[in-house]
């Protein structure tokens, strides 16, 4: 059966991909995209309908809200994907451009939740949240970005209990490095923030700057290393409409994975530490065999 699903991002990358996807499947898709000449690339797709959308843009959400009125049927998906990313030293991030990225990734996300709701409700749908490995364990330069991830993760997690007992289910995907145009939209800004890098940590902003400029072995590098965003889509396909979604799906390589899980394994050995806690090795096995089955 034909569902209305609405993707935030769809310009390029992992939106884009899902946008096609989910309407080759059958789906009508409205693709939401801040740009003319990405919503001009859209027109004429079957199944897709680009919508002008910028996910901090409380007219756009507005005139999108109306438009789903009036196709007098209830939205069955929201997948909120649309996102900023951006590396720099903590010490070199203004806060304006802190503001702004968790004005995308985290207030996007509930802004479209809470205007899409309603509809949510009525047809018993589904919501996505595009999140990363990174709101599990960050790392050097990446603090930022990691932030809104984290919030990001934790806004989804309530929100599955808010709305779990009137039909509406929520997931997390968290992809690991998936090749997309992010990096490119950034690069202008990232490159700023690591010529900012002020004293001891300039030194080592330089060598990030060098290996960026590198551009043959960079492009080889993430060639070899990121995943294709078709990946992303699979699990987002489940997501909506498989009749036991996964609360939250981790996606990419084997080596990302293995990461994911150590550090995650690190976060329950530190917790055991706790003095009312100190489960033995034995009692840790039986709770994760537990999870396993």
């Amino acid at each position: 059966m034909n569902k209305q699903i609405l993707v935030t991002g769809a310009s390029s990358g992992i939106g884009l991909c899902l946008v096609h996807h989910l309407s080759s499947i059958g789906h009508t898709v409205y693709a939401g995209v801040r740009k003319l000449d990405d919503f001009n690339h859209l027109v004429g797709f079957k199944n897709i309908i680009p919508v002008m959308l910028d996910v901090t843009n409380k007219t756009h959400i507005s005139e999108f809200i109306k438009r789903l009125k009036a196709s007098n049927k209830p939205l069955y998906g929201l997948v909120n994907n649309a996102g900023l990313g951006g590396v720099g030293h903590f010490n070199a991030w203004r806060e304006d451009e802190i503001k702004t990225m968790f004005d995308v990734n985290v207030f996007g996300p509930w802004r479209l939740s809470k205007a899409c709701i309603s509809s949510l409700l009525e047809g018993k749908g589904r919501i996505v949240n595009i999140g990363a490995q990174n709101s599990i364990g960050s790392c050097e330069f990446l603090g930022p970005y990691a932030m809104t991830k984290s919030a990001l993760d934790s806004f989804t997690e309530s929100l599955r209990c808010e709305v779990a007992e009137f039909g509406v289910k929520v997931s997390l995907i968290q992809p690991g490095s998936i090749k997309s145009k992010m990096e490119e939209s950034t690069h202008k800004s990232s490159m700023e923030r690591l010529e900012r890098s002020s004293y001891p940590f300039d030194t080592r902003a330089k060598v990030l700057i060098n290996h960026i400029l590198e551009q043959e072995e960079r492009a080889q590098y993430i060639e070899q290393n990121a995943s294709e965003p078709e990946f992303v889509s699979h699990a987002v396909e489940h997501a909506l409409f498989s009749d036991e979604p996964k609360e939250r799906y981790v996606i990419g390589t084997h080596h990302e994975g293995k990461q994911t899980i150590e550090k995650l394994l690190k976060r329950v050995a530190q917790t055991n530490q706790n003095p009312d806690l100190h489960y033995s090795r034995n009692e840790l096995i039986e709770i994760l065999d537990r999870y396993l089955a």
